[in-house]
């Protein structure tokens, strides 16, 4: 009878170690599940940030290319300086040369009327004529003795 008395409480031990290691393995597996919903809320969370990083670095691109654009246009804006700045220079000295013109007609008018009237003749029928036309020149020569 110790004998059996001794084997029911080494059953009822076993038992009772298997309903808390039954309950371990509960508490486990709830632990799991737990774990595995938490794990499912991150999911969408490292696609977000995987989505973050991918818009940085798209960002950054952007950034990239605006700074590629605004230095081209700065470029740009310094080269229609320049070549407006040699436009205008330019202007300027044909105005020199058709001011130097007009003086040259006007002294001529004043002096020599035919030949003044000779070189607006040219210029208004220059389509006249197959090859360019050039206005009247003048040979002034000046002798040392008298003949």
């Amino acid at each position: 009878k110790e004998r059996l008395d001794e084997l029911r409480e080494e059953y009822k031990s076993k038992v009772a170690e298997a309903e808390s290691r039954a309950g371990k393995i509960l508490q486990l597996k709830n632990e799991v599940n737990a774990y595995n919903s938490e794990l499912n809320e991150l999911q969408p969370t490292v696609e977000l940030k995987n989505r973050r990083d991918a818009l940085t670095n798209e960002c950054k691109n952007i950034a990239k290319q605006l700074y590629t654009l605004e230095l081209s246009l700065s470029e740009l804006t310094a080269e229609e300086q320049s070549r407006k700045s040699r436009q205008r220079s330019i202007e300027i000295q044909i105005q020199k040369l058709q001011d130097i013109t007009n003086k040259k007609l006007e002294g001529l008018r004043r002096y020599e009327k035919d030949t003044f009237n000779g070189v607006q003749w040219l210029r208004q029928n220059k389509g006249w004529f197959k090859r360019r036309s050039f206005g009247t020149f003048s040979v002034d020569h000046k002798c040392s003795q008298s003949l």
